[in-house]
């Protein structure tokens, strides 16, 4: 009885898969490099322009060279089930390799920037700029439990313009209690006027402004509704698949707590109808200087 898949050659049967694999890795980085998907790219944003270009060269270049090397394949060789197989397998390893790539090059975002003090409250951390540990702040950072150093270099950039700033450092993922506890116990120990939220700290400082007219939020993509916590493929558009477990973990339950979201009148929120969602956002130099002329107005407000 004759084998059921014939592969020919060990020799062949790689060639076959080596041709599949970089073509449909090509495929991937065209794709990520057209919709800006972090988590399937090989190469930073900043060759984001060439992405498509070098997907082609991949396509173009593999096939190229499996005609150059392979000269049996214009005989009788594989079949349609052989062929299946290993474009299957081509494909599975493909993905396997673009998301793990994206995985480790994207786990050097958003690092921990030092902090001018740092001291410990409740069961988190509050690290200051521009200011010593304990002493009054004039704007208090929440950024998102699952990032915790998110909003480092927004607070870098705010106490570099004279700004004195707490910035709110998660130790662990917290429950609903602790989401507002820790927040609101900050904001009252460290006199802070204005709170900048980032992602679900967007929901937080909303939610802490709604309770306290002395407070104004500024929310960077606030999650509105409960179906922006269900995110869909949108988790691999800023990093690879295991930060986006990690950043899907508990979160829809969270989130799900903190709505529906009251909308402070002299809040403002950067929201997805000025191009930014919370699956599809980094802090870019526009937020930064939007952040920036918000603090300034806090400052002439105060008459600092």
């Amino acid at each position: 009885m004759p084998p059921i898949l014939n592969f020919v050659s060990p020799a062949l049967a790689l060639k076959y898969l080596g041709l599949c694999f970089l073509s449909i890795t090509g495929a991937l980085q065209i794709v990520a490099g057209k919709r800006g998907i972090e988590g399937l790219s090989l190469f930073p944003s900043s060759l984001r322009l060439y992405q498509v270009t070098i997907g082609l060269a991949l396509i173009a270049g593999s096939f190229a060279f499996f005609f150059i090397i392979t000269p049996e394949v214009f005989t009788p060789g594989l079949a349609g089930s052989e062929l299946m197989i290993l474009f299957g397998c081509g494909g599975i390893l493909a993905l396997a390799f673009s998301t793990t790539v994206a995985e480790l090059r994207g786990n050097q975002r958003f690092r921990p920037i030092l902090p001018d003090a740092e001291e410990s409250l409740m069961e988190g951390k509050v690290a200051f700029f521009g200011t010593k540990a304990g002493e009054k702040v004039d704007l208090c950072l929440i950024p998102d439990p699952w990032e915790p150093f998110s909003l480092d270099f927004l607070a870098r950039r705010l106490a570099s313009s004279g700004h004195r700033v707490a910035v709110l450092h998660w130790q662990a993922i917290p429950d609903e209690i602790s989401a507002i506890a820790f927040p609101a116990l900050a904001l009252g120990k460290y006199g802070a006027k204005m709170a900048f939220g980032h992602r679900v700290g967007g929901n937080i400082a909303l939610h802490l402004a709604s309770q306290n007219s002395q407070i104004k939020a500024v929310a960077i993509a606030p999650f509105l509704s409960l179906e922006d916590a269900r995110p869909g493929l949108r988790w691999l558009r800023e990093g690879g698949i295991f930060t986006a477990f990690r950043r899907l973990r508990k979160r829809e339950g969270l989130v799900k707590a903190l709505l529906p979201v009251e909308i402070p009148t002299n809040s403002v929120i950067i929201n997805p109808e000025t191009g930014v969602n919370p699956w599809g956002m980094v802090l870019t130099e526009e937020i930064v200087k939007i952040c920036e002329s918000e603090a300034k107005g806090l400052s002439m407000v105060n008459g600092c």
